[in-house]
Parts: structure tokens; C-alpha cells; sequence
């Protein structure tokens, strides 16, 4: 009989019985993408499928997957007509498991301008994720990294220290696996969000369903030095960097999920410091920057509050960056 979360009977069962899929989400990096599939054939255990998202249906990734199927086994790609985001790709390629995958499998989330740096890494983080899992039957989801929402600010907390560590979500590009029956039940990540916080919002669905997330901080520490660059910062930068749609998601979706999670006094407070005040401080040294982040801040706050979601396109004259 299943338990109050409708799908712990897995965990019940003496060892592993399940099946690991994979989701490669790609973009306009062929190279990258070479180097990803290389790291994947190298592993000491194989996907029992691999599905690669190509969100920009590039004739040249579509060859290279072609030429690494034999060697990764059942692989699956996916050209998208447009591109999805990070969101969109992943929740479409794991959508397309879901149809045939049972309660119990995990989906390994891969980033492609991030190989595997160890080819027993993927064994090794499933091996954690089943051992949680035997411990605590709510667990929906491990990961090498990840962080805690600090509810008074509404700023992530990274998680460090060793063990495994509850955390709120799990970093995109440090191998979380997620288990299919809890995505089953809460849903996938939200594609109207199109790129950053997809993660947070994930996991704080999770939470509130119940389940857990945990960092797997022995594993992280095993590799961390092979894996690209340390923790995002969370804290307003006084600096002004260049425009760019990249800043642009990053205060709209996090003004999208504070507001569901019902911090508004927190979302108000990022958008007057991080979205008005830092551009505004700047007018006077660098004008025309500053300009141009004020009025991208503000089309940010605003379609937060409008519920605008989905990719956007910015038509300022003076440059700005593509995420």
C-alpha cells in the first residue's frame, strides 16, 4: 500500500530497483556539446536512455549526437523550433521519460558546457540518492549542490559542509537527480519561467508536497575542484556590469517566486534595491549603462507583477547581452 505520499513503495523494497534516465538540454554549442557526450560515454554506468534537447534544432548537433548514439546507447534527441530556455528543455525532455518511466526511476539533469569530471560520477551520485532515499522515504530529489531560502530576505543560502544537507533546491549544473514519482505528483519545472530560479521554484513545490532535497556535500567535495567556477553570489552587487536579458530573469523570476511563496515585503525589497536604487546610484558615472539597466530593471518588475513570463526580447539600441 502506498504511503501518504502516494509513492514510497521504492524506498520499501530490498535495494535499488530502478532505472536511471538522462536530460541534456543544449544550445547553440556544438563543441561544448561534443565534449558533454564524450564525458557521458566515459561513465562507468550507462543511461538507460539519454534524451538531448536541442533548443535551437542545429543541424551540427543533431550529427554529433548521431555520432555518439552507438556509444551511449538508447538516446532519444529532440529539436525544439524554439528555444525554451533552461526550463523549457528540461521539462520537455523529461516529460518525454515520464511517459514510460515508473514511480521509483531517477532523472539525472546534465548541463552541456559542464562535462562529467570523473567517469564514475553519475554511479556514484545515484548510489547517494538510493542510500537517502532508503533513509528517508520522502526524498524527491540529491544533488551535488544546493541552497536554502532565507525567508527573512528572500536570498538563497549556499549549503556547504559535509554529509547530506536538507536544502530548497538543487543547483542546475551539479547533477541533480530527481526522482520521477514526486515530479509525477508536483509537476516539472515551469517553462514560462525561461531561464533562472526554475530550480527554486521546482523545489519549493517539492517542499511543500512533502518531500525533501538534499546536497550531497561529500560528493561535491570529491569533485569540486573539476567543476566550473564556485557558488553564484545572492547578494546585490554594488557594482554595474553590462546590461544583459541574463540580469533581466534573474530579478523577474525571483520577484515571481517570492510573490508565490507570499514574501512581498522581500520581493519589494529587491526590487527597490537591487532593481531601482543600484542603476539610479550609477546615472552619474556611467549614464547611459545605468539607463539601460533602469529601464530593463523596471520592464522586469513590471511583468513580474503582470504574471509576463516567457522569453523575452529587449529592442534597447544600445546593447544588451543574451543569457
Amino acid at each position: 500500500m502506498a504511503g501518504p505520499l502516494g509513492d514510497t513503495t521504492a524506498a520499501k523494497v530490498s535495494g535499488p530497483v530502478h532505472r536511471t534516465f538522462g536530460v541534456l538540454v543544449t544550445f547553440r554549442r556544438p563543441a561544448d556539446l561534443e565534449r558533454s557526450l564524450s564525458a557521458i560515454t566515459a561513465q562507468s554506468v550507462a543511461f538507460d536512455e539519454l534524451v538531448v534537447v536541442d533548443n535551437d534544432d542545429d543541424e551540427r548537433s543533431a550529427s554529433i549526437v548521431g555520432q555518439y548514439r552507438s556509444a551511449l546507447g538508447p538516446t532519444t534527441y529532440m529539436a525544439s523550433s524554439e528555444n525554451l530556455g533552461p526550463a523549457g528543455g528540461r521539462s520537455l525532455g523529461a516529460d518525454q521519460i515520464m511517459r514510460r518511466a515508473d514511480d521509483g526511476d531517477w532523472i539525472v539533469f546534465l548541463d552541456d558546457d559542464d562535462p562529467l569530471p570523473s567517469p564514475d560520477l553519475v554511479e556514484r551520485s545515484i548510489a547517494g540518492a538510493d542510500r537517502m532515499l532508503a533513509d528517508d522515504p520522502r526524498t524527491a530529489g540529491v544533488g551535488l549542490r544546493g541552497a536554502r531560502l532565507d525567508r527573512w530576505t528572500g536570498q538563497l543560502i549556499p549549503v556547504s559542509g559535509r554529509g547530506m544537507s536538507r536544502v530548497d533546491h538543487l543547483h542546475g549544473n551539479r547533477l541533480p537527480c530527481y526522482r520521477v514519482g514526486p515530479l509525477r505528483r508536483v509537476g516539472l519545472f515551469d517553462a514560462r519561467l525561461f531561464f533562472g530560479f526554475e530550480e527554486l521554484e521546482l523545489g519549493l513545490r517539492l517542499r511543500k508536497a512533502g518531500y525533501t532535497l538534499y546536497a550531497d556535500g561529500d560528493l561535491e567535495a570529491s569533485v569540486v575542484a573539476e567543476l566550473s567556477g564556485p557558488p553564484p553570489r545572492d547578494t546585490p552587487d554594488v557594482r554595474l556590469g553590462e546590461p544583459s536579458l541574463r540580469r533581466y530573469y534573474a530579478l523577474r523570476n525571483r520577484l515571481v517566486v517570492l510573490g508565490r511563496e507570499r514574501l512581498y515585503l522581500q520581493a519589494v525589497g529587491w526590487a527597490l534595491v537591487a532593481g531601482v536604487l543600484k542603476p539610479v546610484a550609477w546615472l552619474v558615472v556611467r549614464p547611459t549603462i545605468a539607463w539601460t539597466h533602469l529601464r530593463l530593471n523596471l520592464q522586469a518588475i513590471g511583468d513580474a507583477i503582470a504574471g509576463r513570463l516567457g522569453p523575452r526580447r529587449w529592442t534597447e539600441r544600445s546593447r544588451v547581452a543574451r543569457p
